[in-house]
């Protein structure tokens, strides 16, 4: 029950996984508005986007090759928006932002069950 809080208290989370396919606790770490440094792997590539100094657009930061270094680079991207107070505060409200509605996220993983069933599913709302 105290994630969310626990998470506001963080920094950034970090998600260095090497397969995720669906992704939900980048979503707990929206939540309490912290940004997320991940690998650009499943659901992850589909959540956690670039932030971005010009537009000031993103809630996190990824790489794109599973290595050391890729990583390490991830992160001096995001420790430098968290040395710029004014950027860094943009970041988690961005993050917050980010967050998916638990509505929108059901009704994925029910089109994905159907899916693996051979079935077709239609949403009558």
């Amino acid at each position: 029950m105290d994630g969310a809080i626990v998470n506001r208290g963080a920094d950034f989370g970090l998600m260095p996984s090497l397969f995720e396919p669906g992704g939900i606790v980048q979503h707990e770490f929206f939540v309490g508005g912290t940004p997320v440094v991940a690998f650009k792997t499943g659901g992850l590539k589909d959540s956690v986007i670039e932030y971005q100094w010009d537009s000031e657009i993103g809630c996190g930061f990824t790489f794109e090759q599973y290595s050391k270094n890729d990583f390490i680079y991830a992160m001096k991207r995001a420790i430098g928006t968290f040395n710029n107070k004014a950027k860094y505060a943009r970041l988690r409200v961005n993050s917050f932002e980010a967050t998916m509605p638990g509505e929108t996220v059901c009704k994925a993983w029910l089109e994905e069950f159907y899916r693996l069933r051979g079935k077709i599913y239609f949403d009558f709302n």
